[in-house]
C-alpha cells in the first residue's frame, strides 16, 4: 500500500469512530434526562474480547507506526484509545424511564412486549419479534431496576 494512504488511513480512522462514539453520548445524555431513577450496571458480553484485542492489536501497530510520521502514530494512538472505550461502553446497561441502553444499542421500552424474572438476578427482556434480551441485574441497584421495568412495561 503506498505510503501516503496509509497516513490517510491512519488518520481518518480515529475520526470514523468517534462519529458512533459521540452518538453513544447523546443516547447516554437522553437517557439520564429522565425524571425517575437511572440504573446503570455492567454485563459482561463475550464480544467486548474482541474488540479489547483490536484495541491491543491497533496500539502495538501504532506503536510501530513511527516510520509514517508522528502524526499517523498519534491518530493510531488516539484509535486504539477509542478501541478500549468502545470495549468499555459495550459491557455498561443504562435504563430509565427514556429507555434502554445495552452497549451502543438503545431501545425504548415500546419495543418490548414482556419481562420475566429467570432468577434472583437474571433478567430476561421479551421484544415483540420474539427476541430475548437477557441481563444480569447485581443485587443492589435490584429494587430500582424492577421498579424501572415495571413502571415501562406491560405485564
Amino acid at each position: 500500500m503506498p505510503y501516503r494512504m496509509v497516513q490517510v488511513i491512519l488518520i481518518l480512522a480515529p475520526v470514523v469512530l468517534a462519529l458512533p462514539i459521540g452518538a453513544y453520548l447523546r443516547l447516554r445524555r437522553h437517557i439520564y434526562q429522565a425524571p425517575t431513577p437511572v440504573v446503570s450496571f455492567r454485563n459482561l458480553r463475550w464480544n467486548s474480547l474482541l474488540i479489547v484485542m483490536g484495541g491491543v492489536f491497533t496500539l502495538r501497530g501504532a506503536a510501530g507506526a513511527f516510520a509514517f510520521g508522528q502524526m499517523a502514530q498519534l491518530f493510531g494512538f488516539i484509535l486504539a484509545v477509542e478501541f478500549f472505550y468502545v470495549a468499555y461502553v459495550n459491557l455498561l446497561v443504562t435504563m430509565s424511564s427514556q429507555g434502554l441502553l445495552i452497549g451502543m444499542n438503545y431501545a425504548s421500552w415500546r419495543r418490548f412486549a414482556n419481562y420475566r424474572w429467570i432468577s434472583r438476578q437474571h433478567l430476561e427482556l421479551v421484544s415483540h419479534t420474539g427476541r430475548r434480551y437477557r441481563l444480569r441485574v447485581p443485587t443492589d441497584v435490584m429494587p430500582e431496576a424492577e421498579e424501572i421495568v415495571d413502571q415501562n412495561i406491560l405485564k
